[in-house]
């Protein structure tokens, strides 16, 4: 396991895919991780927290609109995962698709 890669309740898949990533991949994945924190910090935490709501004048509404959206976009973030897995060098090797291949332990 390691700790660049690692996510909770990774697949059996996802772990394995992990594991023969080239140190390029591993950069790409780091940055798509990046990302992802980046969209959820600054726009899901920050508006759902009424003192920063408050003091920032952001109308609920507003806030309310961000976390939906956040909401909208989890389904195409993990399929954009699922692609950017099945596209490394040992993926292919593998016959890995993104139909194929279940990121979470509960979940396909």
């Amino acid at each position: 396991m390691d700790i660049v890669t690692w996510t909770p309740f990774q697949s059996e898949e996802t772990k394995q895919i992990y594991a023969h990533m080239t140190d390029d991949e591993k950069k790409r994945g780091m940055i798509r991780g990046c990302c992802f924190g980046l969209w959820v910090g600054l726009f899901l935490t920050p508006l759902a927290n009424e003192y920063i709501i408050r003091n920032l004048n952001i109308s609920t509404t507003t806030a309310i609109v961000f976390i939906i959206l956040n909401i909208i976009f989890i389904p195409s973030w993990f399929k954009s995962q699922k692609r950017f897995l099945c596209s490394t060098k040992w993926a292919k090797s593998q016959g890995y698709n993104s139909d194929q291949i279940a990121l979470y332990k509960f979940r396909k």
